[in-house]
């Protein structure tokens, strides 16, 4: 395919097969290895290399007492976790080697896959115990991709990709305000009353921005009675795990205790709020003419929310916390401070419970509670009895993020394969007795694919070549989510697997920019095709090179012969006829036949289930 169509690289394997490659997910294989070879086409003898042994410690002692030796003694946590296996009948997967645990703690905690350098130094940390990925763990916390990490997940669960504010919401500043607070490793209850309570500007006091996300404003004041609806939905639901929005209309159908009443008293803590814009540049003309920004404060007010029941009648409640608590002289006072403070103080066990699940969920692929803020007599949690004690872990640890964090990636759930035991027949596993394959999201997607390949580094450096990685960041991702018309900006995120996707993977800009790599002068991947070529066997050179970037490990004997196999044929093709050998070294059939394999095996590999998913 690769000489039938050498003016776009990316058609090296047939797309009909990579498609269906790419969109089944089943065992994890590399595309490369699934396309079959044409019966009739003659294989050039390629000697093989076998690959050094790469078995680790923890690989090595995966028998039946691998996971008990890993956690002796057990830790509070871990025991409930044994227990609740045990009385269920469940077996427990063995553990996760250590590369595909320094994989996934990378993508949880920063974002992104590692490099070969960085796996390396992580599996040099001896990872065969508890203590030593712990030292990998707490390394990660104080890498500077964790801050712009999270602050980039909080960022989307609280305002979105594409908030409903628009151009109202300065996004930067609000991602940077996170950042801060993540570096700083601020309490999150302290960070909840900020964006709860905060006033101020949208440019200086960052917080602010998850106001004018969520609540419609005429001029200066709220734009109509329902103007903060989204506000306080959005709020219930991130902050508490509740999703009160549907007692908007009617008493909560499946939970006795959530009522309509629960609904609006929460919104009316809303109704003082006030924005003022900030001046405008008059030297700005058309579509760039728009406030600086807007200055959020609250007024005191009188109003109640007003609502109508299903019987048709007018109600009307003032600011009424959930379970009928109500504001004190909430004429005079601050109602956002109060709401605030009802949050971290009088439901700050539900603030803790919420915040662990969405933690629990980030790592372990699924929550306690599912979806991750439905909390309610309506949906149990799994093992509530664990929720609960790492809720009452956060309380006491004065909602220490790292903390939590810690807790988590040291778990016995945590060190577990995402393979499932042959004498296992519960395949629906509920009770995190292995991990879950989780898709990597558009972020992850994008991040790994550029320290993988440094693709962008033709775009240069400074303020410019930054602001064009932003942009390019924010098509890419742009491509991935679906956003539904709702009154709370709801959008789907995580890379699902449709065609359209599997197509931009395939064939994309991004996937262009890294073949068209292989000839870009000082680029990462024409350096390893120029160090490979050197080596004694230079294909077997390049595919241990590609499958380390790429999936963090060397490939089996059967890949690096495939690949081996691959760059024979093309060498003996591109061989034919040629007499004298050309001056220029990268113009000979050997260099030539090696960058051409190396883009089809880099293309299958980006493609492949085992790159794409979290495991």
């Amino acid at each position: 395919m690769q000489l039938l169509n050498q003016k776009n690289a990316r058609f090296h394997v047939p797309s009909v097969v990579a498609a269906m490659a790419f969109i089944m997910v089943c065992s994890g294989a590399p595309v490369w290895s699934q396309v079959a070879k044409p019966k009739s086409e003659k294989t050039a003898k390629v000697k093989s290399v076998e690959p050094k042994a790469t078995k680790t410690k923890s690989q090595a002692s995966s028998g039946k007492n691998s996971v008990a030796a890993f956690t002796e003694p057990l830790n509070e946590l871990d025991k409930k976790f044994v227990d609740a296996w045990k009385e269920a009948g469940v077996t427990p997967a063995g553990l996760a080697t250590d590369v595909a645990f320094v994989r996934r703690i990378y993508l949880d905690t920063i974002g992104r896959v590692p490099t070969m350098e960085e796996a390396k130094s992580a599996l040099a940390m001896g990872l065969d115990n508890r203590k030593g990925r712990k030292r990998l763990v707490e390394s990660l916390l104080e890498h500077p991709d964790y801050p712009k990490n999270f602050a980039l997940n909080w960022r989307n669960a609280l305002i979105g990709r594409n908030p409903m504010g628009g151009r109202d919401v300065n996004g930067p500043a609000f991602e940077t305000w996170l950042r801060q607070q993540i570096l700083q490793n601020q309490p999150w209850d302290n960070m909840v009353r900020e964006m709860v309570a905060g006033e101020g500007s949208s440019k200086d006091v960052g917080a602010v921005n998850f106001i004018l996300a969520h609540a419609r404003f005429g001029g200066s004041r709220l734009a109509d009675e329902n103007a903060a609806t989204a506000l306080t939905a959005k709020t219930t639901r991130v902050f508490l795990g509740i999703q009160i929005q549907c007692t908007q209309c009617h008493d909560h159908f499946l939970n006795n205790v959530w009522k309509q009443n629960d609904f609006w008293g929460i919104n009316s803590f809303f109704l003082g709020l006030e924005r003022e814009e900030l001046p405008r540049d008059d030297a700005q003309k058309g579509d760039n003419n728009r406030p600086e920004g807007f200055i959020v404060r609250d007024q005191p007010t009188t109003a109640w929310s007003m609502f109508e029941r299903r019987n048709a009648l007018g109600a009307s409640v003032p600011p009424l916390y959930i379970g009928g608590t109500e504001m004190l002289n909430y004429e005079t006072k601050p109602r956002r401070q109060a709401l605030a403070d009802f949050i971290i103080q009088k439901d700050r066990r539900q603030l803790a419970r919420a915040v662990v699940n969405r933690y629990w969920a980030h790592y372990m692929g699924k929550g306690f509670v599912n979806p991750v803020d439905d909390f309610g007599e309506h949906n149990e949690a799994v093992t509530p009895e664990v929720l609960d004690y790492l809720a009452d872990q956060v309380v006491e640890q004065k909602f220490d993020l790292k903390a939590l964090i810690m807790t988590i990636a040291t778990s016995l759930p945590y060190q577990l394969s995402s393979e499932i035991p042959a004498s296992e027949k519960k395949k629906d596993d509920t009770l995190f007795a292995r991990m879950a394959l989780k898709p990597m999201d558009p972020e992850q997607l994008y991040e790994s694919i550029l320290v993988i390949t440094q693709a962008d580094a033709g775009l240069g450096t400074g303020k410019d070549a930054e602001n064009r990685r932003i942009g390019q960041r924010q098509n890419w991702v742009r491509q991935f989510v679906r956003n539904f018309a709702n009154d709370e900006g709801g959008e789907s995120s995580d890379f699902e697997g449709t065609i359209p996707q599997a197509m931009m993977m395939m064939h994309g800009p991004m996937t262009d920019q890294v073949i068209a790599s292989f000839q870009t002068p000082d680029s990462k991947m024409q350096n390893l095709v120029e160090k490979a070529f050197a080596a004694r066997q230079p294909m077997a050179a390049m595919a241990d090179s590609l499958y380390g970037q790429i999936l963090t490990r060397p490939p089996t004997i059967r890949e690096r012969q495939e690949a081996e196999a691959a760059f024979g044929r093309l060498f003996a093709t591109l061989s034919q006829g040629q007499k004298t050998p050309p001056a220029n070294i990268k113009q000979s059939p050997g260099y030539q036949a090696l960058r051409m394999a190396s883009e089809d095996l880099v293309w299958a590999l980006l493609n492949s289930n085992e790159f794409i998913l979290n495991h």
